[in-house]
């Protein structure tokens, strides 16, 4: 592993070692991974393809927490090699809400070094927005529980990483005070990029413009990729070899950020192996940081400066909901699920009366995953991962260990 120049980085603080003794052994806190969005918006193809990006298979439909490591090599054999836990959490948006609720998620001693995928299906741009919003608010909603914890005991550490996480923005950055950071690492993805770049040009500018909004308000990066597997959208074959190589790019580009935000984290700027992609009629790649809400531009009939707000959002989701959403489906289901934080930050009682109304219809159906079923999955679950987990931090050389470059 070669040396990174941290400085006073957090996780140096957390393990208690001073930077030279960090930089001699090339000792680093376990990374944790997670891996959220809807059932079958690609998670386990897009795990599978960063750990072996020449990997084919179509992987088994997961329920519940999927628990596999990985470790990155060191520069010297004899060196201790850097470990990440990757989870990935499957299954109903209910299921994937009581897993957020678990201890074992997300938990105090994971935060400083966390990372969150948070993936969305663009062969379903009807609920693309929607639902990069509803896991994006399970993860804040999940990371204040944490930071409560951590700040009740007295400890400084949700500052500081909230402070680190607006430092990686830059104290020049036009929207540094608008952007809500959560404090860890975070990029959204935007799988199955092939399914949508037949769609017309007015889809896909306002595809990216929100997307793009919606990533850059969480302080996110975003990522567009497509070819994952030849099942998504129809054959490989068919796809032509300039847009296989844009395919290729974009997966070699996203591997590369997301090593460096488990293995090196926001302690120090990644180096982007391309120049951002913000062309809505190309494959997106826009790191944290290098976008701005003036480029993004504002839903129409509103001024630039809602950008940042409550209703800036809703603008965003509505303007979705007219393009994508079919005629036999209501407009109304774009904005049910707006985050109570968000509304509590930027109150407008015309819009939140509306809102109330919906959650209550919404809060009204029956749950279709119970409690009792997820504490079954998860009691089962959390038993073998802690289990394997140790033998992850035991095992030093493992011909069969997973690794990445």
């Amino acid at each position: 592993m070669s040396v990174v120049d941290t400085g006073a980085s957090i996780w140096a603080q957390l393990t208690g070692k001073s930077k030279s003794s960090l930089v001699q052994t090339g000792n680093r806190p376990d990374a944790h991974l997670y891996v959220v969005g809807s059932r079958g918006s690609g998670k386990s193809t897009l795990l599978n393809k960063y750990i072996q990006p020449d990997r084919d298979d179509t992987p088994k439909p997961t329920e519940g927490l999927e628990y596999t490591y990985i470790r990155k090599p060191a520069a010297n054999p004899t060196d201790p090699k850097d470990l990440a836990h990757l989870w990935e959490v499957s299954g109903s948006k209910e299921l994937s809400q009581e897993i957020f609720n678990s201890e074992t998620v997300l938990s105090p001693e994971q935060v400083a070094t966390a990372v969150v995928a948070v993936v969305v299906d663009l062969s379903q741009p009807a609920q693309v927005l929607q639902s990069a919003v509803t896991y994006l608010q399970l993860v804040r909603a999940k990371l204040q529980i944490s930071y409560r914890w951590l700040e009740q005991k007295g400890s400084k550490l949700p500052e500081q990483l909230r402070l680190r996480a607006r430092k990686y923005t830059g104290s020049s950055h036009e929207d540094k005070d608008a952007i809500q950071h959560l404090g860890i690492s975070l990029v959204l993805v935007a799988a199955k990029e092939d399914t949508f770049r037949d769609a017309d040009t007015e889809a896909r500018i306002l595809m990216a413009q929100s997307l793009r909004y919606v990533a850059h308000l969480n302080g996110a990066s975003l990522v567009y990729l497509g070819g994952l597997k030849s099942s998504a959208g129809g054959s490989q074959s068919s796809i032509s070899q300039k847009d296989a190589a844009l395919d290729k790019a974009a997966l070699a580009s996203f591997r590369s950020m997301l090593s460096h935000m488990l293995f090196i984290g926001m302690d120090k700027r990644m180096k982007l192996r391309a120049e951002p992609q913000l062309d809505p009629l190309k494959p997106l790649m826009v790191p944290f940081g290098s976008d701005r809400f003036a480029d993004i531009g504002t839903p129409k009939g509103m001024s630039t400066a809602g950008s940042g707000s409550h209703a800036a959002l809703e603008g965003w989701l509505a303007a979705a909901a007219h393009t994508f959403l079919t005629p036999s489906q209501s407009p109304s289901q774009a904005v049910r699920n707006i985050p109570k934080t968000e509304q509590d930050l930027y109150a407008e009682p015309g819009i939140d009366n509306a809102r109330e109304e919906l959650d209550a219809q919404w809060k009204a159906q029956p749950q279709k995953q119970s409690l009792q079923k997820f504490e079954a999955i998860a009691g089962s679950n959390k038993a073998s991962v802690t289990t394997r987990q140790q033998q992850a931090r035991r095992r030093t050389g493992s011909s069969k260990e997973q690794q990445v470059s």
